[in-house]
């Protein structure tokens, strides 16, 4: 006996996208930035929206920091706490350098 029960979404972009958002939100930041924004054009623009997710982002080890990431993590505004523990970061690119004078007047001592 097999049941087939009707649904009306074929992916997770066609449900609501205060739900995409409520799915994601339990992802770790890296894990979205490193594996779900690469996968989907459609769910990148959602963690791009996502304003609580950008308060506290924290990278370990296991992750590599693209100055693609830095920009986005960067423009949106909310950053409270960044946090680059054991990230092996080369300042000579231009663009880093900007990136940084960018996030610096919000940077607590």
């Amino acid at each position: 006996v097999s049941l087939e029960i009707p649904c009306n979404y074929s992916s997770l972009l066609d449900l609501p996208e205060e739900l995409v958002i409520m799915v994601l939100s339990y992802i770790p930041v890296s894990e979205l930035l490193y594996t779900v924004c690469k996968i989907c054009r459609g769910l990148k623009d959602v963690v791009r929206k996502m304003q609580s997710l950008w308060t506290i982002v924290e990278f370990d080890d296991s992750y590599t920091i693209d100055i693609a990431m830095m920009e986005m993590i960067v423009k949106n505004n909310q950053l409270v706490c960044l946090n680059l523990s054991n990230q092996n970061i080369t300042f000579g690119s231009h663009r880093f350098t900007k990136l940084m004078l960018k996030l610096t007047p919000t940077i607590q001592e």
